[in-house]
């Protein structure tokens, strides 16, 4: 399949999808409970997967994997899916839930697509730039470290040097907005955070953010460890710094380690 009508199949599965989370919520027409590890699950999740694994199949001869499926294959290109990337925000009705897609090649992501139905912001990145709906990211440009958002976390140590950084008034707004960590990332990307700061204390999985980790690289920002070393958006435990441009990036890396 040609690129532009590939990119034109992708995006009807995701809104399709989308669509699908939106009604059930309105609708309150689904159910959750909770895996082992604490962390919830709707059936809105299952049937989401199933449609997109099901979309996919027609327009592509790849493998997929998924949260709520198949989560392992030894095949060197598939698709990663997360229907529903953020589901505690989705069963408290929050807007920070988001579909999550990603195609990888030989363990590097050629292919992200995260999608916030609740927003209309359909984010992607085929290699060549990333966009949010027709515009190109970032849409937002900042000079300095001024909006940080990190993700709360019991194991997490940065968050005292944070609010030291923030009431000396070195960053200029400190939020955690919580929800999907691939939203949260894809806002780095558009430029409405400089900085987001977040801890897997399990290694991840290429679908929980591959995706936005194609983004916001190819919006021209950075994704290290606290050292400044690339993670491996596919399997990374431990800290992440995702940041809208290199200059905001070494800023917050240089501060935080001052601080601690």
């Amino acid at each position: 399949m040609e690129k532009a009508q590939l990119k034109i199949e992708l995006q009807r599965i995701v809104y399709t999808a989308g669509e699908m989370m939106v009604q059930a919520r309105d609708d309150i027409s689904f159910t959750n409970t909770f895996k082992d590890d604490g962390s919830p699950v709707t059936d809105i999740d299952e049937r989401v997967q199933a449609f997109i694994e099901t979309e996919l199949t027609k327009i592509s001869t790849y493998k997929m994997i998924g949260e709520e499926s198949q989560t392992h294959t030894d095949d060197e290109t598939y698709w990663a899916i997360d229907p529903i990337d953020g589901t505690w925000g989705y069963i408290s009705y929050e807007n920070t839930s988001v579909v999550n897609l990603s195609l990888i090649e030989q363990g590097k992501v050629a292919i992200g697509i995260v999608y916030n139905p609740f927003t209309n912001e359909y984010f992607s990145s085929f290699g060549d730039g990333a966009y949010v709906n027709k515009h190109e990211l970032p849409i937002v440009k900042n000079d300095e470290v001024t909006i940080v958002n990190f993700c709360p976390s019991p194991k997490i140590h940065c968050e005292k040097p944070l609010f030291d950084l923030l009431r000396e008034g070195t960053i200029k707004k400190l939020t955690a907005i919580g929800g999907s960590v691939s939203y949260a990332m894809c806002m780095v990307a558009k430029g409405s955070f400089s900085n987001y700061l977040v801890y897997f204390n399990k290694q991840s999985s290429p679908w929980d953010f591959s995706a936005s980790h194609l983004i916001v690289k190819q919006a021209g920002g950075m994704v290290t460890d606290l050292d400044g070393n690339e993670i491996d958006p596919n399997c990374h435990v431990g800290y992440f710094l995702a940041s809208d441009t290199k200059k905001n990036h070494q800023g917050l890396l240089s501060l935080l380690a001052n601080s601690l």
